[in-house]
């Protein structure tokens, strides 16, 4: 997604939410399911929301599935959610898979390539003078 700034377009990022493996195991994979189906049915209307309203959508959810979060958990949820408004939500899992958003957005899609070796002794690496 992409932003018009003083003529130029500059690359609007979204939000990365981790689910980690603790929380994972605490809430089984339906739990899991359900937080993220959660999570990406707030981020579809949050065009619609303003923040005290992703904070309700957010808290009444949570209570309707029955998760239970930190306080301090839900609030940096709802200031993830209300950041993304402008470039998405992806949510990844502890192993870098993508449970909510764009595929391109995993991890490994960021690492770059590279070929050969970092040491100046390898004989595979090039030589050029």
């Amino acid at each position: 997604m992409t932003d018009e700034l003083g003529g130029r377009r500059e690359e609007v990022r979204g939000v990365t939410i981790e689910v980690s493996e603790p929380f994972a195991q605490s809430v089984g994979p339906r739990g899991v399911s359900n937080y993220v189906a959660l999570l990406g049915s707030i981020v579809a209307n949050e065009d619609d929301l303003d923040d005290d309203a992703i904070e309700t959508a957010l808290r009444t959810g949570l209570a309707d599935w029955g998760i239970d979060l930190p306080e301090s958990s839900i609030v940096r949820t709802i200031e993830q959610l209300a950041q993304g408004r402008a470039g998405g939500l992806t949510i990844l899992d502890d192993s870098g898979t993508v449970l909510y958003g764009s595929p391109a957005d995993a991890p490994a899609a960021h690492e770059p390539v590279v070929e050969g070796t970092d040491d100046p002794e390898s004989p595979d690496r090039p030589l050029y003078s």
